[in-house]
This record gives C-alpha cells, sequence and structure tokens, in this order.
C-alpha cells in the first residue's frame, strides 16, 4: 500500500483496503488506513541581521550568533557565507552544516580591508 499526499491540502484522510480471497473462512479483511497530511516545516532566523563595526587599528570586532528553529521537525541545514564586491572574503559563519535547532556564529575578518562599508550574507538551504 502506497499513498501519495502531495496534492492534497493539510487534513486527516481515511481508507480501507478490502482484500478478498473465495474459498476463504475468514475473508474478506478490511485494513483501515489513515493518512495524515501536516504542513512543511519552517525555519526561522534571529536576528535576520547584523552590524559590525572595526577600526583600522582594532582588529576585528567580536562575533555575533544566528539562532535557527524550525517547526514542525528538525530540520538538516547548510550555512555558507558570500561578500560583495571585489574584496577577499572577510566573512565567516560556523558551524556550516548541523540539525535545527542550531546556534550559528558568524564572524569577520577585517586584516586585509581598506576602510570603507562591506556587505555579505549567509545563506542558510535546508
Amino acid at each position: 500500500v502506497s499513498v501519495n499526499g502531495s496534492s492534497l491540502p493539510v487534513g486527516s484522510y481515511s481508507g480501507t483496503v478490502i482484500i478478498q480471497a473465495q474459498g476463504a473462512g475468514n475473508s474478506p479483511q478490511v485494513v483501515p488506513i489513515t493518512l495524515n497530511v501536516v504542513a512543511a516545516p519552517t525555519i526561522t532566523v534571529a536576528p535576520q541581521a547584523l552590524t559590525y563595526t572595526a577600526t583600522t587599528a582594532g582588529g576585528n570586532p567580536a562575533s555575533q550568533t544566528i539562532q535557527l528553529q524550525s517547526s514542525g521537525a528538525n530540520l538538516p541545514f547548510t550555512a555558507a557565507t558570500t561578500v560583495s564586491g571585489s574584496a577577499p572574503n572577510w566573512l565567516t559563519v560556523t558551524p556550516t552544516s548541523g540539525t535545527t535547532p542550531a546556534t550559528l556564529t558568524v564572524g569577520v575578518n577585517v586584516a586585509n580591508l581598506t576602510p570603507g562599508t562591506y556587505t555579505g550574507q549567509v545563506t542558510i538551504n535546508t
């Protein structure tokens, strides 16, 4: 027996499988089937933005954290960083994979950066 709930709205569905065997004293046999279609899990990220400030003589600013949560079920995830412009990749995230709930640590390395404003992002995929 297999089911396909991919096109069904969230809810509970029931049916039966009836097995008949000619000549069997206990025929027919009825097998009840229940399918529960639930909403797909969602992931939440907090905070949704981070800001760092560094001075040319001060070294790297302190790392910050992002909390990952999911509804419905724990979800596996991967995390990666990207930065805009031609500056070397100055943004880091750890861990780069895991399962929710999780805490990500985001850091910056200003060693090869000239004064200015830089933007980057942490992308989380499930």
